[in-house]
């Protein structure tokens, strides 16, 4: 599945960048009012640009960089494409090949318990730990 990094010009002419997975159904959402809470009393929304990536990892890092810009870099950037302005998303960072070690935490009643840190779960809930959708 590919992922996106878009930048929509607004009715206002202010621009929003965002990524997304499907790009028409985020366009139909964002022109809905379904969209970001920001393009909703803009509409409606044009696609002004549109980069593709294979993971939501570079989709994301590229959004994050675009948001940095300024308004003048974004334009540079939509008119010719931004090769020279902004790199391509960088790669992430090689995971370690440590082994997984146990880490001590507090428990409601004081003690210390065992939880795992690392490995193939990095990252995967633990009870009560909360997380979240990515």
């Amino acid at each position: 599945m590919e992922n996106y990094t878009y930048i929509v010009r607004c009715a206002d002419g202010t621009l929003y960048t965002g990524w997304t997975n499907d790009i028409r159904k985020r366009l139909e959402a964002h022109n809905s009012g379904k969209g970001a809470r920001y393009t909703k009393p803009r509409r409606p929304v044009e696609l002004v640009h549109l980069e593709a990536y294979e993971t939501k990892t570079e989709a994301m890092r590229r959004e994050a960089a675009i948001k940095r810009l300024t308004r003048e870099e974004k334009l540079t950037l939509i008119r010719d494409g931004g090769e020279a302005i902004l790199p391509a998303a960088e790669k992430p960072k090689e995971r370690s090949d440590r082994p997984a070690r146990a880490a001590r935490r507090r428990t409601k009643g004081g003690r210390s318990d065992e939880t795992f840190s690392g490995g193939d779960d990095a990252g995967a809930d633990v009870e009560g730990t909360g997380g979240g959708a990515a």
